[in-house]
C-alpha cells in the first residue's frame, strides 16, 4: 500500500495562510492611511484659510507681522599694526 501526501489544510499551511494574510491587511491599512492623510491634512487647514479672511483675529493668527530687521552692527574697527620689538643696543666691546 502506497501513502501518499494530499496538498491540503494542514498546520502549516493554515499558519503561512494566516501570517501571509495578517501581512496583506498591514500593507492594505497603511497604503489606505498613505492615501488619506492629505485629504485629512487638507481640509482643515483650507477651511482655516478660507475662515481667516472673514475673522481678523484669525488672519493675525495664520499671517504673523514679520519682526523688524535686526540692526546693522558698526563695522569692526582694523587690527592695530604688528608689534616690532625695539632694536637690541650694541654689544659691549671686550676690555682689554
Amino acid at each position: 500500500m502506497r501513502v501518499t501526501k494530499r496538498a491540503g489544510w494542514n498546520v502549516i499551511t493554515i499558519s503561512l495562510a494566516i501570517i501571509f494574510g495578517s501581512l496583506l491587511l498591514l500593507l492594505l491599512i497603511y497604503l489606505i492611511a498613505l492615501v488619506c492623510v492629505p485629504a485629512t491634512v487638507f481640509f482643515p487647514a483650507y477651511a482655516l484659510h478660507f475662515l481667516a479672511a472673514r475673522y481678523p483675529i484669525l488672519d493675525a493668527l495664520l499671517h504673523p507681522v514679520a519682526a523688524p530687521p535686526a540692526p546693522v552692527l558698526p563695522s569692526i574697527p582694523p587690527p592695530p599694526p604688528n608689534f616690532e620689538p625695539p632694536p637690541l643696543p650694541p654689544s659691549a666691546e671686550p676690555i682689554g
